[in-house]
Protein backbone atom coordinates (compact mmCIF):
# COMPACT_ATOMS: atom_id res chain seq x y z
CA UNK A 1 0.00 0.00 0.00
CA UNK A 2 2.84 2.28 0.72
CA UNK A 3 4.53 1.85 -2.37
CA UNK A 4 1.21 3.13 -4.27
CA UNK A 5 1.02 5.98 -2.23
CA UNK A 6 4.01 7.06 -3.48
CA UNK A 7 3.35 6.25 -6.62
CA UNK A 8 0.26 7.95 -7.20
CA UNK A 9 0.46 10.57 -4.28
CA UNK A 10 4.18 11.37 -3.95
CA UNK A 11 3.69 10.45 -0.66
CA UNK A 12 7.31 9.38 1.00
CA UNK A 13 7.97 5.51 0.88
CA UNK A 14 9.89 3.93 4.60
CA UNK A 15 10.44 0.72 4.18
CA UNK A 16 11.34 -1.32 7.93
CA UNK A 17 12.50 -3.98 7.52
CA UNK A 18 12.82 -6.43 10.32
CA UNK A 19 14.20 -9.52 8.17
CA UNK A 20 14.54 -10.62 4.30
CA UNK A 21 11.26 -12.63 4.49
CA UNK A 22 12.64 -14.87 1.60
CA UNK A 23 15.17 -16.14 3.23
CA UNK A 24 13.38 -16.56 6.64
CA UNK A 25 11.10 -19.03 5.07
CA UNK A 26 13.52 -20.37 3.15
CA UNK A 27 16.09 -20.86 6.48
CA UNK A 28 12.54 -22.62 8.03
CA UNK A 29 12.51 -25.15 4.95
CA UNK A 30 8.92 -23.46 4.25
CA UNK A 31 10.31 -22.69 0.79
CA UNK A 32 12.70 -24.05 -1.50
CA UNK A 33 14.73 -21.49 -3.67
CA UNK A 34 13.13 -22.69 -6.78
CA UNK A 35 9.39 -22.14 -5.08
CA UNK A 36 7.38 -19.69 -6.93
CA UNK A 37 6.47 -17.80 -3.57
CA UNK A 38 10.25 -17.43 -2.99
CA UNK A 39 11.22 -15.60 -6.07
CA UNK A 40 8.17 -13.49 -6.10
CA UNK A 41 8.54 -12.46 -2.22
CA UNK A 42 12.37 -11.84 -3.38
CA UNK A 43 11.53 -9.99 -6.48
CA UNK A 44 8.99 -7.75 -4.28
CA UNK A 45 11.28 -7.20 -1.66
CA UNK A 46 14.29 -5.48 -4.75
CA UNK A 47 11.34 -3.29 -5.72
CA UNK A 48 10.88 -1.91 -2.05
CA UNK A 49 15.07 -1.73 -1.34
CA UNK A 50 14.76 0.78 -4.81
CA UNK A 51 11.94 2.76 -4.32
CA UNK A 52 12.05 3.40 -0.92
CA UNK A 53 12.65 6.57 0.23
CA UNK A 54 14.68 5.33 3.59
CA UNK A 55 15.27 1.85 5.05
CA UNK A 56 14.42 0.85 8.72
CA UNK A 57 16.94 -2.28 9.99
CA UNK A 58 17.10 -4.04 13.08
CA UNK A 59 20.89 -5.08 12.75
CA UNK A 60 24.14 -3.64 10.87
CA UNK A 61 24.74 -6.76 8.98
CA UNK A 62 21.55 -6.25 7.01
CA UNK A 63 22.90 -2.93 6.13
CA UNK A 64 25.96 -4.78 4.64
CA UNK A 65 24.31 -7.51 3.21
CA UNK A 66 22.09 -4.64 1.39
CA UNK A 67 25.33 -2.54 0.00
CA UNK A 68 27.12 -5.70 -0.59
Amino acid sequence: MALLLKRFLGCRFLFDLRGLMAEEYLDARRWTEDDVKFRLTKRIERVFFREADALVGLTHRIKADLTA
